[in-house]
């Protein structure tokens, strides 16, 4: 994974033809994006956008997260986490993702979609 200082609109032409092999991992702002996947294709653009003289940071993971190489793990995941008990929470839980108060069972399940 790396961390690049480019807009998402300037990586993914990067990426093109490439969706088994790389991805865009997050956007974390209008020109912080993270890329993930096969070694040799993270480098490549990270080089590319080094080359042009912007700041890149490979990112020390243990896997190449949020990418392709996740997706095989996805199924057994789903079925794992399915067998998990789904406690009611005894503290307040406010998601900032959406700003308020889940409805209740709106949290009762993971989903990978």
């Amino acid at each position: 994974m790396a961390a690049l200082a480019a807009a998402e609109e300037e990586v993914l032409p990067l990426l093109d033809g490439l969706a088994d092999r790389i991805a865009v991992a997050a956007v974390n702002g209008p020109q912080a994006t993270v890329v993930s996947g096969d070694t040799s294709e993270v480098e490549r653009v990270s080089a590319y956008f080094s080359e042009l003289g912007r700041k890149t940071r490979n990112l020390r993971v243990s896997h190449a997260f949020h990418s392709p190489h996740m997706d095989a793990m996805l199924e057994d995941f789903a079925r794992s986490s399915g067998t998990s008990r789904c406690l009611r929470r005894r503290s307040p839980w406010c998601p900032t993702s959406r700003g308020g108060r889940p409805r209740p069972g709106s949290c009762a399940r993971p989903s990978t979609g």
